[in-house]
């Protein structure tokens, strides 16, 4: 079997005699390795781009490296080791299109350790180490250095159907018999200098602990070649290799368990690759990127991937265009993109174009999504509000629609108009105002509702129509009502429809339009008859329930309007709020449900309306035992308002004439 650390050639290439930083090979592109040391095999991995060209490593006097490809991942990264003892000065990697030196083989072989891959599980990878080896020589999830071969997940790609291979050396310090043994779910092969020395073939779990599946082995000092292959099919992985040191054995019987130490591994010296430069200043097309954390709100997972923008030497006049490869595209030069979707990986590429629309440079590579046990974050509002504004950012007429979906989901739970109503628009341009779009479009009227009221009467009178409840319906009807009444100060116009709705409609239709009616009236200045229309309201709701259903659900109104409006959840609220009203209409001539109705227009930024609220039921009642309250929500209102004296008024006077109650003790902790 052709074994992991030597089934690359080598690749030596002749010399060129150059000057640091000076240009040494016909190649496209280059970088110069960071943090290089002098010893004997260094290694670094570099983003190819989707580049090609084999890559040569050369230092500053032109010398042309001992070197050789690790591995080429799925992403499009590339692990190279190179000879680093032979290197004079500065070192640089060389790829991409251009003339390539005739490469010829040699002696050196890299000695590195201790190297990860992974890669899709192959056919027969359960049954023997040969079929894992064969497909790490081809395109690996990832590969990277680890510190032990003890591990729970596959750090660089999915957690099922995948396999493993560690590769390294083993420094022996004392020589003797050692026990080696592995633990694994599942199958798992254990080889030492080019022999088997244990296995654990099979689907498994790991319940070999106590070294069960091992092999007693002698080892001289100096250093061992190591491999480790290990194969998951699903369900928990594990990944581990024990051992019993000389002198344990006999003393314990074997049983003695150690994960091999860190220590008992060589560690190859991990070097950096810099930036990415083109030949001769030419555009270049280039970009990182980091998953920062992902959310997980109703049945969606969001990642947030940070791209960090590359590109150089971009013309005046081009653009540079990139495609995150789930139906968006943007010009914006980096930032956050969110992911909804629960892909492995997603192939990324920025271009450069000309305003010829030629192609000046491309750059792409393969972005992974780590699953979200490796990455869990706890919501919260300001990261969903970040969630929200990098989403806000993104040229929304491109995203498919179950991306929208899922985007409005999250953008909506933060209950901000200013991130809704942009978002709210593009979505109803695109899809309308029916059916699952029906929600945002009602949004999209709340937000507008404040600084375009027109056009939310216009919109809402279309949500009446194809409302899919009797609830949304009456809403719609009634937002539209009191938006006429109280926006447009039409009260002829909102006395019109409100009747119409009484005299055509049924139900909590009907009902919420007599209480507009109400309402109409107390803005008038009609209190009687305002009160008339309410109480007619209420005996229609007494018809569909009981007397004390009624009690018992106001109640239940105030303790559930209250906090959902603590929490930021206006349109829940304002549903509960309509509810309050139609089964309850009455409650208008108290206090409670002004008092949460002005709260709520407070809530989403409108002050006057609030006001107004307020300033009625102090007409229509002014003796109501909610006074304190009413006036310091005044007061409240005006500072909002920019009405600084007449807050402060306000507030002094709960305070000296109520000075006991709950509202003057809150007025003494509040400035205006």
């Amino acid at each position: 079997m052709r074994r992991l650390l030597g089934h690359l050639s080598i690749i030596l290439l002749p010399s060129l005699m150059v000057q640091a930083g000076e240009w040494s090979l016909q190649r496209a592109y280059r970088r110069h390795i960071e943090n290089a040391a002098r010893d004997e095999t260094v290694v670094f991995k570099y983003a190819s781009g989707g580049h090609s060209g084999k890559p040569a490593v050369i230092d500053s006097n032109g010398k042309i490296l001992a070197s050789k490809i690790l591995a080429t991942t799925i992403g499009g990264d590339i692990w190279v080791a190179y000879q680093g003892s032979t290197a004079q000065g500065d070192v640089w990697v060389y790829y991409g299109a251009g003339t390539s030196q005739q490469a010829r083989r040699g002696a050196w072989q890299p000695k590195f350790s201790l190297a990860l891959m992974t890669t899709k599980l192959p056919a027969g990878g359960l049954d023997s180490a040969k079929a894992i080896a064969a497909a790490m020589r081809g395109r690996i999830y990832g590969m990277g250095f680890v510190d032990n071969i003890w591990h729970g997940y596959n750090p660089f790609g999915p957690d099922d159907n995948y396999a493993s291979a560690y590769a390294g050396y083993l420094k022996i310090d004392k020589p003797g018999t050692y026990r080696v043994f592995t633990n694994s779910d599942e199958a798992s092969f254990v080889f030492i200098d080019g022999s088997e020395v244990c296995s654990w073939p099979k689907r498994h779990s790991a319940k070999g602990r106590r070294g069960q599946h091992g092999a007693d082995i002698h080892l001289s000092k100096g250093e061992h070649r190591i491999e480790y292959y290990h194969a998951e099919v699903d369900g928990v992985q594990v990944m581990s290799l024990g051992w019993v040191r000389p002198g344990d054995l006999k003393r314990t019987k074997g049983r003695k368990f150690h994960p091999v130490p860190k220590s008992a591994f060589l560690h190859t010296h991990v070097a950096k690759a810099g930036p990415v430069e083109r030949k001769g200043n030419a555009p270049l097309a280039a970009f990182s990127h980091q998953q920062v954390d992902q959310l997980l709100h109703e049945s969606y997972q969001y990642t947030r991937i940070r791209f960090k923008d590359g590109c150089r030497n971009v013309p005046d006049g081009a653009r540079v265009i990139w495609n995150f490869s789930d139906g968006v595209k943007s010009e914006q030069r980096g930032g956050d993109h969110i992911y909804v979707s629960r892909k492995e990986f997603h192939r990324c590429s920025v271009r450069i174009v000309a305003k010829s629309d030629t192609t000046l440079d491309k750059f792409e590579a393969l972005v992974p999504i780590e699953i979200p046990l490796r990455n869990l974050t706890i919501r919260n509002a300001g990261q969903v509000r970040e969630y929200a504004q990098a989403i806000l950012k993104t040229d929304m007429k491109q995203v498919p629609g179950e991306a929208m979906k899922a985007y409005w989901l999250l953008v909506e739970s933060i209950d901000d108009p200013k991130l809704i109503e942009p978002f709210a628009e593009v979505f109803v341009e695109r899809f309308g105002h029916r059916g699952d779009a029906w929600p945002v479009a009602d949004r999209l009227a709340m937000a507008l509702s404040i600084k375009e009221p027109k056009k939310a009467i216009e919109l809402y009178g279309k949500l009446a129509k194809s409302a899919r409840t009797q609830l949304d319906a009456a809403r719609a009807r009634m937002e539209q009502i009191e938006l006429v009444l109280h926006r447009l100060k039409d009260t002829d116009r909102a006395m019109a429809m409100a009747t119409a709705v009484r005299d055509g409609r049924s139900g909590l239709e009907q009902r919420i339009a007599i209480v507009k009616l109400g309402d109409v009236h107390r803005a008038l200045g009609n209190f009687e008859e305002a009160e008339k229309n309410y109480r007619i309201a209420q005996r229609l709701a007494i018809k569909k329930m009981d007397r004390r259903e009624v009690a018992v659900r106001q109640g239940g109104y105030l303790e559930t309007i209250a906090s959902l409006l603590d929490q930021g959840h206006v349109r829940a609220g304002r549903r509960a709020l309509v509810r309050w009203e139609c089964d309850y209409p009455t409650g208008k001539l108290s206090g409670d449900l002004i008092l949460q109705t002005a709260r709520y227009f407070s809530a989403i930024g409108d002050h006057h309306r609030a006001l107004e609220e307020l300033d009625t039921l102090v007409k229509i009642n002014p003796f109501s035992p909610y006074l304190p309250e009413i006036e310091l929500s005044m007061a409240r209102a005006y500072a909002k308002l920019g009405n600084a004296a007449k807050a402060r008024e306000l507030r002094q006077k709960v305070i000296r004439e109520y000075p006991k109650s709950p509202a003057a003790k809150a007025a003494r902790n509040e400035r205006f």
